[in-house]
């Protein structure tokens, strides 16, 4: 009992002092590699699961979309996403800043983020959200958000996505994924998770629009989009 309290209390202490951004040279010299080489392996996961799977899309394709956008995506299903589709240029997101995100970071880079905003509710979220519209409205930066991230309660919409459409002035397109082979890790969300040689379907929902700061119209609109599986 008393390693195992050591072992919880050394976790928090980490969790609470370390970012992405601030890990110490002591260990940096084997954090690094280690959270580059466990990122490609998860993209490399997600790629052979793209090849040998039968990806179709429902509604319209990526390439259909003038971008740039803002893309939503329930956070259950942002694996699946990954294994979709290899790669999405010219993105700005916000990620969680603790320091067991950085493999995490690694694979967004593979996906085809380059830009990345660390913050999140508790860790300097709402100044991550105020950075990221000012940048969405100044350049030709995408991005992808799941709106009911990155703690749940699963599939309930946060307001942050309105807020940053409103501000950035850039459309919400909805998207959804279905997987017919696919496993489900434990936790709030239950994330999906897609195997080889299964299908997975993408559904692309038309663009939702948050012209004005009642976000309720636009709120129901993705809703209805985003649950259009369910």
């Amino acid at each position: 009992m008393g390693a195992q309290h050591t072992f919880k209390t050394m976790v928090a202490r980490l969790q609470g002092r370390y970012r992405v951004d601030n890990i110490p040279r002591a260990i940096a010299w084997w954090y690094n590699p280690a959270s580059t080489a466990l990122g490609t392996a998860h993209y490399g996961w997600h790629r052979l699961v793209g090849r040998t799977s039968r990806v179709e899309f429902v509604g319209r394709d990526l390439e259909s979309i003038s971008y740039p956008v803002i893309f939503a995506v329930w956070h259950s299903e942002i694996f699946a996403l990954f294994s979709s589709v290899k790669r999405i240029r010219g993105l700005a997101i916000i990620n969680h800043p603790l320091w067991y995100m950085k493999q995490t970071h690694v694979l967004l880079r593979w996906f085809g983020v380059e830009k990345i905003i660390l913050g999140s509710t508790g860790h300097g979220g709402r100044e991550a959200a105020s950075e990221l519209s000012r940048l969405l409205r100044n350049t030709r930066y995408s991005s992808f958000i799941t709106p009911d991230g990155p703690s749940g309660p699963s599939r309930k919409i946060r307001k942050g996505v309105f807020h940053i459409a409103h501000q950035s002035g850039l459309p919400i397109v909805p998207i959804t994924i279905r997987a017919d082979f696919a496993m489900r890790l434990p936790g709030w969300d239950r994330k999906v998770i897609p195997l080889p040689f299964g299908r997975i379907r993408l559904y692309v929902g038309p663009d939702v629009l948050v012209p004005s700061s009642d976000f309720v119209p636009a709120q129901r609109e993705l809703e209805r989009e985003l649950n259009h599986w369910c």
